[in-house]
């Protein structure tokens, strides 16, 4: 007998239960409905199921349904603020459609009002009665207090608003709302916070694919309005505009004209009110609320990243902020004020978008500062490094800087090598960065950085893309594994040197040489096969240049603290038979006086006009 079955709205445990109970094999049609992608997987596990997502009403279809709901009770209303608020949501469609077509008529005025004031009709109104009863089974079914906090944190940013997951994440720590359980770290939780989150469906992603990770999100149009009035309703977000502000835990300014704003914060202030609240979101223009950030001693967050018209004389009391944990300022800064470093318990500072140039050296060194972000300069002072370099060795705890402009009279250079923590840096050499000593310092600590935190045993997930180290003269890889980096094309036009240091490199290992158009030697370890060797020896010969074929011996370092060196040596002996029966000595390369080549990164190296490198480290 064949039968239709429907499982409708079913989570994790419903499907453990009902699972055993449907065949693998049947000519039965089953249908199983889940807002649980984890669900829809195990379900396409189970036979030969397959998952089909369903989408969001586009603005077109959303037009359509709502005129059909309202039909002669609209004309000529334009309803793309409604269409924007619902999100594509069908029910939402319907219930707001139900809800303007009980009066008179839709006018373009109703629609605004109505609009602004969504949350509080969907609280107070029956006819929002099944779309509240959704919203919330979606909200509760969340697995936690902290996850359901995560969520209805985001109704700080407006409606709409791209979120990006880093700074999102970052926020979320610095807010107390991500506990980490050894050995699992708060990244690791917060990071499985939200890609629960996106999995239930209840945020969207933004720009998404299945080979990255999701970068930016967004909430749903319609669970926005939702969360924000249930936060307003429990004491937890709220505008700075509201009168009853004082004892809230988070507010938001968005988007308000200027003078209204400003009069209506006066209007319901008191000279000595104090502000309770634990975090501070402003997006467009704030007028004199801006500097209000003062009244809220407890602030942990601080974010005005999005904020218009605040200016350098708006943040030059932000030091008495003694919680403040994340800052991020917005485009209008230009100059940080003199006594930040006095915010101790600092660990996001967001720069990106911001006029700052210089930064005091003395921020790098507050206690918990995780990650630094911008486009800065950290210059030299005026009293010795020793100190500064001895207390980053034993207590930085930065993990990000992205990213550090270096030039000749930058400290960088000799501080990174002593930031262990570090995994992830950004920088840009200035024309000026030509002296011997600043591209020393900043070769080694690069070269310490990757030998700590890169496996190199397999980089075959690294890609040198076309235009990327326009400036790279020599590459030298020291790994284990053959699987190396991939070299695309127009890659690292200025190339002179690659050392490829790997006993069991087979063949070419997909390097093309051939792409690197001034390439003047390729290094080998003595070791490799007889066939590679005369695999690269025949590539060396077509190449216009006819780069050297050198090859090289490994000498371990007794002291376990020293890095692995390299001296030149004679080519292996050809194989018995082989249509190269000379023995062929590879051309010597030059020695220090302790026996290391000078090819490669001991080669003077001319500054760069402007180059920007990214090296993360893989953890």
């Amino acid at each position: 007998m064949r039968c239709l079955i429907v499982f409708d709205d079913i989570d994790e445990q419903q499907w453990d239960c009902v699972k055993s109970a449907i065949p693998e094999k049947s000519e039965s049609i089953i249908i199983v409905t889940t807002t649980i992608q984890q669900v829809a997987k195990a379900c396409r596990s189970h036979g030969d199921g397959y998952v089909y997502s369903m989408r969001a009403l586009d603005a077109e279809k959303s037009r359509d349904l709502l005129n059909a709901v309202l039909r002669r009770n609209s004309p000529g209303l334009d309803p793309t603020l409604i269409v924007d608020r619902c999100d594509g949501h069908p029910l939402a469609l319907v219930s707001v459609a139900n809800f303007l077509a009980r009066g008179t008529l839709a006018t373009e005025s109703n629609c605004e009002k109505f609009c602004r004031d969504l949350g509080y009709h969907m609280e107070k109104e029956v006819v929002f009665k099944n779309l509240k009863q959704v919203l919330m089974r979606d909200f509760i079914s969340l697995p936690g207090n902290l996850l359901r906090t995560c969520l209805q944190y985001m109704s700080v940013f407006p409606n709409g608003h791209p979120i990006r997951r880093n700074s999102l994440i970052r926020r979320w720590s610095a807010e107390g709302y991500v506990h980490s359980q050894y050995p699992r770290s708060d990244q690791e939780i917060a990071d499985e916070n939200f890609q629960e989150l996106i999995n239930r469906n209840v945020i969207r992603p933004i720009d998404a694919s299945n080979k990255r990770k999701v970068k930016r999100c967004r909430t749903h149009g319609i669970m926005h309005e939702f969360m924000l009035r249930m936060s307003m309703s429990n004491k937890f977000i709220t505008s700075l505009c509201d009168p009853e502000r004082s004892s809230f835990c988070h507010l938001f300014l968005q988007n308000s004209a200027v003078g209204s704003t400003s009069s209506m914060i006066q209007h319901t202030s008191s000279v000595n009110e104090k502000l309770r609240a634990r975090s501070l979101t402003i997006c467009g223009n704030a007028g004199d609320a801006v500097a209000w950030f003062k009244k809220c001693e407890l602030l942990r967050v601080l974010d005005l990243e999005e904020c218009k018209d605040v200016e350098d004389s708006h943040i030059k009391d932000i030091h008495r902020l003694w919680h403040l944990k994340y800052l991020s300022l917005g485009g209008t800064i230009k100059m940080l004020p003199g006594r930040i470093d006095r915010l101790h318990c600092l660990e996001t500072i967001d720069l990106k978008k911001t006029s700052v140039e210089t930064m005091p050296i003395e921020i790098i060194r507050l206690p918990h500062l995780v990650h630094l972000l911008g486009k800065i300069k950290i210059n030299k002072p005026r009293f010795r490094l020793r100190k500064l370099r001895s207390y980053l060795s034993k207590q930085s705890n930065l993990q990000t800087l992205a990213g550090i402009v270096v030039d000749e009279n930058s400290a960088f250079p000799q501080l990174m090598a002593h930031m262990k923590m570090l995994m992830k840096v950004k920088i840009w050499c200035d024309s000026t960065a030509q002296g011997i000593k600043t591209w020393k310092h900043l070769l080694m600590a690069v070269n310490k950085f990757i030998m700590d935190g890169i496996d190199t045993d397999d980089i075959r997930g690294f890609i040198i893309k076309k235009g990327h180290f326009p400036e790279l003269i020599d590459l030298c890889l020291v790994v284990g594994n053959p699987n190396l980096p991939t070299i695309e094309e127009g890659a690292s036009p200025k190339l002179v040197s690659l050392q490829l240091l790997c006993q069991a490199l087979d063949g070419l290992s997909g390097i093309n040489i051939g792409w690197l158009k001034r390439l003047e030697e390729v290094a080998l370890d003595c070791k490799v096969n007889p066939d590679t060797m005369e695999t690269w020896e025949n590539e060396a010969k077509k190449h216009p240049k006819r780069p050297k074929v050198l090859f090289l011996e490994r000498i371990d370092p007794n002291d376990e603290d020293s890095m692995v060196k390299y001296v030149a040596s004679e080519r292996p002996a050809a194989r018995t038979g082989s249509s190269q029966q000379q023995t062929h000595a590879a051309a010597p390369t030059p020695t220090s006086s302790t026996g290391e080549i000078t090819t490669g990164l001991n080669r003077s190296l001319p500054g760069p006009s402007t180059a920007s490198t990214e090296i993360s480290s893989v953890a």
